[in-house]
């Protein structure tokens, strides 16, 4: 099954504002001995029709908004969407996503900073590696000189 886009989704979400709308409108202009059965109609046929298909009715109108809904509920689970857990424990927690949002980012400085830090450690031990080593054996002087120079190090 082919994964859903946005577009989708949009499409089938003016659709169901569409239907909304238009219950809405029918509530609002809503007078009882003229229009029960519009009102009505819309949303008890639909699930007629949706929980007993085999039944066919010619009198019923189209079921525009529960198929609108279905329809969306289905494409929303081909969606690519990858929200971490931790985020929707937030949310349901009642907290802010900002919330999470800043401590990630600020998790993320820290571990690149760690991550600096250990970067520039293993390359003054690079250089004083090298540096030792020329000093404690000058046969290998040259070697050791290229090594350290391939791997961006600073030795003379």
């Amino acid at each position: 099954m082919a994964a859903a886009t946005l577009d989708d989704v949009d499409t089938h979400l003016r659709a169901i504002i569409s239907n909304l709308y238009n219950l809405i409108v029918q509530a609002h202009n809503y007078q009882p001995p003229s229009q029960p059965r519009a009102f009505t109609a819309e949303v008890y046929a639909t699930s007629l029709n949706i929980f007993w298909p085999e039944r066919k009715s010619n009198k019923l109108p189209r079921k525009e908004l529960i198929n609108n809904l279905v329809s969306l509920t289905k494409t929303s689970r081909r969606l690519p969407t990858h929200i971490p857990i931790e985020l929707i424990e937030y949310v349901e927690s009642t907290r802010n996503p900002d919330i999470y949002t800043r401590e990630f980012v600020e998790l993320v400085m820290k571990y690149n900073q760690q991550q600096k830090g250990r970067m520039e450690a293993f390359a003054s031990f690079r250089d004083i590696l090298a540096e030792q080593m020329m000093v404690g054996i000058p046969e290998i002087k040259d070697d050791v000189r290229r090594v350290a120079n391939a791997s961006g190090g600073n030795v003379a």
